[in-house]
């Protein structure tokens, strides 16, 4: 079954991959992590806005946000799981104009930041925005809707093993909606496991319009998921020259 355009136009050559580091526990699937591991960041310009998908937020969502990110020790946390680490970050930025998009580039951010943290998304791809469009396109609007309902249900039974007080349970819940996440065997058909959870997000948002060959014709268009793996290249590492690994956390 076709799901890419057959003409290319101005493709350029496969780009060189970071380096990779096997998630902990994390379905065998391979992750890319930034190794940078600094003591201090810029909050608001590297976390919150540092995959650049934020620019719709208002200064002053992004401050607060910053400003309440700033005072955790994030150098001394661990999780387990992404999904764990996720719904923590959910549960501290539960701020109005928030959305899921926000609390996943969030996290994956910091983790760029602090490798111990918790592993990168292994298990779950995280789908908001473009990335959710893609998928639809790719596996159609069925299959991600009964997939979403199975990934939510997950995600809850952490939240209520999770000890969040009552009021910020309810927002919790509330906030996973439409959109979060579909496990990572759902793709097995499309991207082979040296894929990772988070690379297949990033993918599906950039490509989307490649994956039906009645889409868009500007930009590049690829004939298989190969090409187009070939072809991508991560671009949201942390700005290493915003980084001083000699600073020391507040």
């Amino acid at each position: 079954m076709a799901i890419f355009n057959d003409l290319c136009f101005g493709c350029t050559p496969p780009s060189p991959k970071p380096p990779v580091k096997r998630c902990k526990g994390g379905g065998g699937f391979v992750c890319n992590v930034n190794n940078v591991q600094p003591h201090k960041v810029n909050y608001e310009k590297d976390i919150v806005r540092g995959r650049g998908h934020q620019n719709r937020l208002s200064s002053s969502v992004v401050k607060q946000v910053a400003t309440v990110l700033a005072k955790k020790t994030w150098h001394d946390a661990h999780y387990k799981s992404f999904e764990e680490f996720y719904i923590k970050v959910r549960s501290i930025v539960n701020i109005h104009g928030i959305g899921n998009l926000t609390v996943y580039d969030i996290a994956t951010q910091l983790i760029k930041c602090f490798p111990t943290l918790a592993p990168m998304p292994c298990d779950y791809v995280y789908l908001a925005s473009g990335a959710l469009d893609g998928a639809r396109i790719l596996l159609g609007s069925k299959t991600v809707t009964a997939e979403l309902k199975k990934a939510k249900a997950h995600l809850q039974r952490i939240v209520a093993t999770a000890g969040y007080a009552g009021n910020n349970l309810y927002n919790i819940n509330r906030n996973l909606g439409a959109g979060v996440c579909l496990h990572r065997s759902v793709f097995d058909a499309y991207f082979p496991s040296s894929v990772s959870a988070y690379d297949i997000e990033d993918i599906l948002c950039i490509y989307k319009k490649h994956f039906t060959p009645g889409g868009t014709k500007q930009g590049c268009c690829f004939t298989d998921i190969a090409a187009i793996v070939a072809h991508y290249k991560p671009t949201n590492a942390v700005p290493a020259a915003s980084i001083s690994p000699q600073q020391v956390n507040p």
